[in-house]
């Protein structure tokens, strides 16, 4: 009888593990719907009435430009994650990016601080008959470009939204023994840091050894003792794979100018798109604010992502609403928020159920309408007609890997493949030159007889004296 290795031991476990996979993320699903839904009541509450007029007189050609934005940063998305696929394979669809683009907001909707959406992309692309190894390096080559853009985006709203952080000055939190003051600034602040710190710590401690050793050595050593870091030699190996990854997907992109400069120029596009919508959704419900412009809507939906990711719930339930209120309504001062209204009695009260009814406009569309289609597509889309994205409890189970995980799995191939790449690249370089070199030569072997004659009248003009003149 043959021996019974660890990995038959743990296939036997697969479909109790499958079936706890399937329970969480039931509970993931019902608590984004229920504190969602709860969040939305909140913000109507005693404003019903003003809301329901705001919604009854909406305007709708304004609100299928809404839902047309929406649809074209999904579309555009998708096309970015195609392009990267094309990277590695001619065969590649766009209807398939568009369905791994789905299945990864479906994952990352349901899932604490979006972990499971680019786990499930990479696997769903190698479902779709790409190796593993190239969808591990179009998602951390797609990852790298997003941070920095998202930075950028941080950086210029920043800049030049200042005076309106100020004129917001603090968000009040209430739980129940009276207000807690908190600074916007401090919020997006360490949000915007958090955003930066993804791309730059990596690329520090891929480029500077001084800082790479004190983060690996000492800083560790000290979380560690204080009991922040549970295994320093687990976060230790995670951060060297990271590094590497890093490094390998970098310079990929850099031997690709052209190609990275495309992709960066369409996550701006992306990125105007998504953090646009605020503006559509005011000119929806009739929106009267002298700060309601494109960009001003562009920059506070930057400031909402950068606050809303320090708190990692599913979908951020319950945090988005509260802070999309704090952000576009302006509580003490209403005339210069971004969503206004006129009111000679009470324009607070006028603008904050604006703000309500902006919101839950803006939440369907940005967050429950794309949840549910993409909810729909990951339950019944099948990679080449062959495979579910659900499928059998071997593939459920091998799924519960992490980024990391495949990272570590996939670096040595994915390091020889580039330098194979970069190797083939410059061996064609060389080749090039050398046709345009040998080219010349044969240029100047070839017999001119205007050179000849030039040569004659040089001989004759240096002749002497009676043969200049005749």
């Amino acid at each position: 009888m043959a021996e019974e290795t660890p990995t038959n031991k743990e296939f036997k476990e697969e479909p109790k593990k499958a079936k706890k996979g399937v329970i969480k993320y039931t509970i993931y699903i019902i608590l984004v719907i229920v504190i969602t839904a709860a969040a939305l009541l909140f913000s109507m509450n005693g404003k019903w009435g003003t809301v329901y007029d705001l919604l009854s007189n909406a305007e709708l050609t304004w609100l299928l430009y809404s839902l047309l934005i929406m649809f074209a940063s999904v579309l555009l998305r998708a096309f970015i994650l195609f392009i990267f696929a094309r990277l590695y394979s001619r065969d590649y669809h766009y209807h398939q990016a568009l369905a791994v683009e789905s299945i990864g907001t479906f994952y990352s909707a349901v899932t604490p601080g979006a972990s499971g959406g680019q786990v499930m992309e990479a696997y769903t692309i190698s479902k779709q008959g790409l190796p593993i190894s190239n969808a591990v390096s179009m998602l951390a080559m797609y990852s790298i470009v997003y941070q920095v853009v998202l930075t950028i985006f941080g950086l210029v709203s920043f800049i030049v939204k200042f005076d309106f952080l100020n004129s917001i000055g603090y968000v009040y939190l209430n739980f129940g023994a009276g207000d807690v003051k908190i600074s916007i600034w401090l919020l997006t602040i360490i949000g915007f840091i958090l955003n930066l710190s993804v791309t730059l710590l990596v690329f520090l401690m891929s480029y500077w050894r001084g800082f790479h050793n004190f983060m690996m050595g000492p800083l560790i050593r000290f979380l560690h003792k204080i009991h922040i870091v549970k295994n320093k030699e687990k976060v230790q190996e995670n951060l060297k794979i990271q590094i590497e990854n890093f490094k390998i997907e970098l310079r990929r992109l850099l031997t690709n100018a052209p190609f990275t400069l495309l992709v960066t120029l369409l996550f701006v596009i992306f990125f105007f798109l998504r953090f646009s919508l605020p503006y559509f959704v005011g000119q929806v419900l009739h929106n009267e604010s002298v700060n309601a412009n494109i960009w001003d809507s562009v920059f506070l939906s930057n400031y909402h992502q950068m606050v809303t990711g320090l708190i990692p719930l599913p979908g951020s339930a319950g945090i988005s609403e509260y802070f999309f209120l704090e952000l576009f309504v302006n509580k003490n001062h209403p005339e210069l928020g971004f969503y206004y209204i006129k009111d000679s009695l009470n324009p607070a009260a006028a603008s904050q159920a604006l703000g309500s009814a902006a919101l839950l406009i803006w939440r369907t569309i940005s967050f429950s309408l794309p949840l549910l289609i993409s909810g729909f597509v990951t339950a019944f889309y099948r990679a080449g007609g062959k495979h579910s994205v659900r499928y059998s409890d071997r593939e459920v189970y091998e799924n519960r890997k992490t980024m990391v995980e495949m990272k570590r799995e996939t670096m040595l191939e994915r390091q020889t493949i580039l330098d194979n790449m970069i190797h083939t690249q410059e061996l064609t370089r060389e080749a090039i030159f050398k046709k345009i070199n040998s080219f010349h030569k044969k240029e100047d072997k070839i017999h001119d007889p205007m050179k000849d004659n030039d040569k004659v009248r040089e001989i004759d003009i240096t002749g002497d004296d009676d043969d200049k003149w005749t």
